[in-house]
């Protein structure tokens, strides 16, 4: 039966990631280390041009995907944005301390002020999610490729991804995620996918794959 493969990766660096602040739906650009680590990473290693290239449409994302597929059309999908942190926005953790508010969104997962709870927002991005999976088996476009935001690939994948692991184990460097299978008789019968690899993948890996010698590849990427 046919299979489909769909890369998930993070987007590159975005301006102000060096103060640590919270930047959920801000919608900053990338910066100029975000650009050239992103340069870098295609010099270096294997990103597989996709037949779909989708997008959440917060400019780090459309960047990022532009930078690594260009003269593709980035299809942006709204609900695979960044987390909502309302009034928390461009705020650090120090700045935040001892505000009620942000004890209970650090302890139970509430809303901050003018945003989203952890609840709303992974029903938000699993309904976005199925509903992309459920288009590309409709298409029957075999590749495509996802840039989004950390926590949301951390978040799909804890819920969809096969082999079962702690949603922190599924973290991802900025420019880099994972290749997930989607084999229509398993996500029809349990509404789960194969995490394959990681994404991109070294030539070496690339190679490997090729030969057989390797289904999954986990292989931490040399620093």
């Amino acid at each position: 039966m046919k299979s489909y493969l769909l890369h998930l990766f993070r987007h590159g660096i975005p301006e102000g990631q060096e103060r640590q602040q919270y930047i959920g739906v801000t919608d900053l650009p990338l910066s100029t280390d975000g650009i050239k680590l992103l340069q870098d990473l295609k010099a270096e290693y294997n990103y597989d041009k996709p037949i779909a290239v989708f997008s959440s449409p917060l400019q780090r994302c459309v960047q990022t995907a532009e930078i690594l597929f260009p003269g593709q059309e980035i299809h942006r999908i709204a609900d695979l944005r960044e987390y909502d942190f309302g009034d928390f926005e461009r705020k650090t953790a120090e700045e935040l301390k001892g505000r009620s508010a942000y004890e209970d969104f650090l302890q139970q997962g509430t809303a901050p002020p003018g945003g989203e709870s952890n609840e709303q927002f992974s029903k938000r991005i699993c309904t976005a999610f199925t509903k992309l999976v459920r288009d590309l088996l409709k298409s029957g476009i075999t590749e495509a490729a996802l840039c989004t935001h950390g926590g949301i690939i951390m978040t799909l994948l804890a819920v969809y991804g096969l082999p079962r692991r702690n949603m922190l184990e599924w973290s991802a460097p900025f420019g880099e995620g994972y290749t997930i299978r989607i084999t229509p008789s398993i996500w029809m019968r349990s509404g789960m996918v194969e995490v394959v690899g990681v994404y991109p993948q070294s030539p070496y890996e690339r190679a490997e794959q090729e030969d057989g010698d390797s289904d999954i590849l986990w292989a931490e990427k040399e620093e």
